[in-house]
C-alpha cells in the first residue's frame, strides 16, 4: 500500500465541504456500503453519539447497494442535518486529515485500507475488533476497540475521544 499521499500535514476537507457545521467534530468512515463495512451499524452508532455530543457529524464517503437503506436510517434517526453521504471522494488523504476521528464498523475485514491510511493521516480509529484491526490499532496507543456489535461501547470511546482533546492529540501523534 502505497502511503505518500497519506500523512498527516497537507490539505483537509472541512465539515462545511459535506454541507455540515463549520464548528463540526467530524468523524467518517471510508468504504463501500455493503454488509461487510456495516453502514447500518455507522448510523445507529452515529446516533448514539449525537444524542451526547452536539457538534458531533459524520460522514461516510463510498458506495454501495445498501445507499438507500442508509438514507432511510439517517432520516429514521433525525440525523440529516448532522450527516453526509458524499459517495467516493477523489482524494481519500483530504477527507481523512479532516476528520478528528476515523470509526470503523466493520462486521468483518481483512485489514482495511482506509484504518491504515487514516493512522499514517494522524487520526485515531475507533473500532470494532474484528480480522486484521487490531494489528495497527492499538488501545490506548493510537486507537480504542471494542468487541463486535457493542455499538454503545464503540459509540463511548468516539465519545470519550471527542472530549478529550488532549486524548485526542496524544493518539493522533502516535498514529
Amino acid at each position: 500500500m502505497d502511503l505518500r499521499r497519506f500523512v498527516p500535514r497537507g490539505p483537509r476537507f472541512l465539515p462545511a465541504d459535506f454541507g455540515l457545521p463549520g464548528d463540526s467534530r467530524l468523524m467518517g468512515c471510508l468504504g463501500n456500503l455493503k454488509p461487510q463495512k456495516d453502514p447500518l451499524a455507522f448510523v445507529r452508532v452515529a446516533q448514539k453519539i449525537a444524542r451526547v455530543h452536539s457538534k458531533a457529524a459524520f460522514v461516510f464517503a463510498g458506495d454501495g447497494p445498501l445507499r438507500s437503506k442508509v438514507e432511510e436510517e439517517i432520516r429514521k434517526r433525525g440525523l440529516t442535518k448532522r450527516f453526509s453521504l458524499p459517495g467516493w471522494v477523489r482524494e481519500p488523504e483530504k477527507l481523512l486529515r479532516g476528520l478528528d476521528l476515523y470509526l470503523s464498523t466493520a462486521a468483518y475485514e481483512g485489514l482495511p485500507r482506509a484504518v491504515v491510511q487514516s493512522l499514517a493521516c494522524g487520526v485515531p480509529v475507533v473500532a470494532f475488533s474484528v480480522n486484521g484491526i487490531p494489528d495497527v490499532v492499538k488501545p490506548s496507543l493510537n486507537g480504542f476497540l471494542c468487541p463486535p456489535s457493542e455499538e454503545a461501547e464503540l459509540a463511548a470511546f468516539a465519545v470519550r475521544l471527542l472530549q478529550d482533546r488532549g486524548l485526542r492529540s496524544r493518539l493522533s501523534r502516535a498514529a
